[in-house]
């Protein structure tokens, strides 16, 4: 584990994972606009097509939202035709998300769109000096994740 120094760049990082997340976002919704989408819409579809459906629970996990939420949503998707769901053979109570051939072209039209948005932000990174940065955010992800877990033990 490395030793936490007090530089300038140790303060800095935090405020600027935030703003490239932040602006990230931003660029993506403005892409995603000018298709006739937004992230809210994008990403399960997105999510749907690298999984190839999922749980209704485990899609809100995914995204980051209640249920509740994301039923809403599942609903405007289903209207679009875009997802089907469907009962969990397994457990009846459970509901199965899956694209339909109108949401899986869709979501491949998305992730061609998100690929040349990533292309565009990250071509002039030096792939090693990438891979040290995803490592980076990688290993807080899953300090955050375990620090946020024992709290919720703990609550």
């Amino acid at each position: 584990m490395a030793t936490f120094r007090s530089l300038p760049s140790v303060a800095l990082f935090g405020q600027l994972v935030i703003r490239v997340g932040r602006n990230w976002r931003r660029v993506l919704d403005q892409v995603l606009y000018a298709e006739g989408l937004s992230q809210s819409t994008a990403l399960p579809l997105i999510i749907l097509l690298r999984s190839g459906g999922m749980r209704q629970g485990v899609l809100a996990d995914e995204l980051g939202v209640e249920g509740p939420s994301l039923v809403r949503l599942i609903d405007m998707l289903e209207g679009d035709k875009l997802v089907t769901r469907r009962e969990d053979a397994r457990d009846r109570r459970a509901k199965l998300i899956d694209l339909t051939e109108a949401g899986h072209e869709k979501a491949e039209h998305i992730e061609r769109v998100v690929k040349k948005v990533r292309q565009t932000l990250l071509g002039n990174v030096d792939p090693d000096e990438l891979d040290i940065a995803t490592r980076v955010l990688e290993a807080l992800d899953m300090d955050l994740s375990a620090l946020l877990a024992k709290e919720e033990l703990e609550a």
